[in-house]
């Protein structure tokens, strides 16, 4: 009776195992876009001014790497070069930036606007 319920513990000790891996809450994701897999990041953020002061903290360090020296004076870093990185981040950031988010600000305004003459109002209202 005990091996029973040993085993029976180590089923259900297993089970919310694989439930937590299971959970897909933040980090990295697979993602799949056509015929390619991508792991997608992702963060928690308060709101979208949070969003933008991360984004404009990623670009003001980017201008401070170009802006000095830009030489690195750890050994772990002695081969990096400040370009690269700094390109590295800027594609970071043009990936966070919130264009989807504006778009869908943007038709929304010109609803509530009534502007029918706007490039992003509707065709399905006019």
């Amino acid at each position: 009776m005990k091996k029973k319920k040993l085993k029976n513990r180590k089923k259900r000790e297993l089970q919310v195992m694989r439930d937590i891996i299971a959970e897909k809450h933040h980090g990295l994701q697979p993602k799949n876009y056509g015929n390619r897999k991508f792991m997608e990041g992702s963060f928690n953020v308060e709101s979208h001014e949070e969003h933008l002061l991360q984004v404009s903290a990623l670009l003001e360090v980017c201008i401070l790497a170009l802006d000095g020296n830009a030489e690195f004076y750890t050994a772990m870093l002695r081969h990096k070069t400040a370009k690269d990185s700094v390109q590295m981040v800027l594609q970071m950031i043009i990936e966070l930036l919130p264009f989807d988010d504006i778009f869908k600000y943007e038709r929304i305004k010109a609803i509530l606007e009534n502007d029918i003459e706007h490039r992003y109002f509707p065709e399905a209202l006019k």
